[in-house]
């Protein structure tokens, strides 16, 4: 079965404390225009609560986002990026964010590795293909990201030059709203879609890809080259 009513990263967050600067929402304004209309406060995606202070991260799609950094008692610290956030977790050397968009023709996604060091953050930008939907932890130091156009595989470890993106898979076709991914121990991966699961099973050097379909009109649907 999959559900793709309300993917994950839509859900809003309710933070333990009150920031004291709250990001609005972009917009805008035509010449001429009186400003009447206040754009209501960014969407809370997730939050970390660390040593120091909070690290938040906000999306509210086409109407902007980022990663912002408050101490204690919400004080803003530090805008760390204007990225529109999907999920973000820590890791022993800081935290590790994930970040994207796609509207209308319009995408782009990014993972940032994050350093802290004297009350700042410092940010290492890997550039994914696409904006990921879906997001499947392999260990304590990799995470699998799948989007539209395939499955990305992104490793990091102690030292700042070991934080690697590696394509795993081109989608054969379309992967229309993907919104889980499930792992087995043989290598095979699952990917929850709308109205077809797909299955990618290890086949020497990449992946083998099947479409699992109900049976009746929908079960025609396969990826091109089969």
């Amino acid at each position: 079965m999959v559900d793709v009513d309300v993917p994950a990263f839509r859900r809003d967050v309710s933070l333990p404390f009150e920031p004291l600067v709250r990001p609005r929402r972009e917009s805008a304004r035509c010449d001429g225009a009186e400003e009447t209309f206040v754009p209501p406060p960014l969407d809370v995606r997730a939050f970390l609560d660390l040593e120091g202070g909070y690290l938040v991260g906000y999306n509210s799609g086409e109407w902007g986002g980022g990663l912002y950094w408050y101490d204690r008692a919400g004080a803003l610290l530090q805008v760390v990026s204007r990225t529109q956030v999907r999920w973000m977790f820590p890791t022993r050397r800081g935290a590790l964010v994930v970040g994207g968009f796609a509207h209308q023709g319009l995408e782009r996604g990014e993972v940032l590795r994050l350093e802290a060091s004297e009350g700042r953050w410092t940010s290492h930008v890997l550039h994914l293909p696409s904006a990921p939907t879906a997001l499947w932890f392999e260990s304590e130091a990799s995470v699998l990201l799948a989007a539209w156009a395939g499955l990305t595989r992104v490793r990091w470890g102690e030292d700042t030059e070991d934080f690697t993106l590696e394509p795993l898979h081109e989608a054969q076709g379309t992967w229309t709203h993907v919104t889980s991914i499930a792992q087995e121990p043989d290598g095979s991966i699952f990917l929850g879609a709308a109205h077809v699961v797909v299955r990618l099973r290890p086949d020497g050097d990449g992946y083998a890809e099947h479409w699992l379909v109900p049976q009746g009109p929908r079960s025609e649907r396969r990826p091109e080259n089969e």
